[in-house]
């Protein structure tokens, strides 16, 4: 397994420390089944890849063993170095699992990044190939979190909350419209999604 590490990773405050204890407490009450989450957002530029960074540092932090899936096509992470495996080159043969999932020196944290974006990303994470893997992934950790992009621009996060156990909707304080919230709730449940709950961020 290749490793990746973790740079400057930020201190917390207490009382948010202790709002991110909070979110992972409710998220284990949700029960034992609840073992892949997705984050998201309505809308882009809300928090939502920071909140899925520190709420996958905090389940590690707590022994969970988790999994953090940069699931946001969007950024292409491997575009920035053709080493870097994720989902589209395990998906599509060109690297296997073990290949694609990274251990970082956060102990019990791991990443997995989308890998290329390719323009039929969508029929990837559709694909029974997909379901293939997220059910070895839920047996190898405990928590698999997926940070996806905002829920209104992309169909990939509607499959993605489909297939999940529960979602997590990120809204910023006075930025984020009712009714476009409105509108992120209704296409999560229109996909089947789970919404467990939401997060306000940079509350007054």
């Amino acid at each position: 397994m290749n490793k990746i590490s973790i740079k400057n990773r930020e201190r917390l405050d207490s009382h948010v420390v202790e709002a991110f204890d909070m979110l992972r407490t409710n998220i284990e009450f949700a029960g034992n089944n609840v073992k892949t989450l997705v984050v998201t957002s309505a809308c882009a530029k809300e928090g939502k890849s920071l909140i899925a960074f520190q709420l996958a540092g905090n389940l590690a932090d707590n022994d969970k063993r988790t999994l953090l899936v940069m699931c946001d096509y969007r950024k292409g992470v491997s575009g920035k170095s053709s080493n870097v495996m994720g989902i589209t080159e395990t998906l599509t043969g060109k690297a296997g699992l073990n290949d694609s999932v990274y251990k970082t020196d956060i102990q019990n944290l791991y990443m997995m990044f989308s890998g290329e974006n390719i323009s039929n990303a969508d029929q990837l994470v559709s694909s029974s190939a997909f379901e293939k893997m997220v059910a070895v992934l839920k047996k190898k950790f405990d928590y698999v979190i997926f940070d996806t992009e905002p829920v209104l621009d992309s169909n990939i996060t509607s499959i993605l909350c489909s297939k999940c156990d529960g979602t997590i909707l990120i809204m910023e304080q006075e930025k984020t419209r009712q009714d476009v919230v409105f509108a992120a709730k209704e296409q999560i449940e229109l996909a089947g999604g789970n919404i467990l709950g939401a997060v306000l961020n940079n509350p007054v």
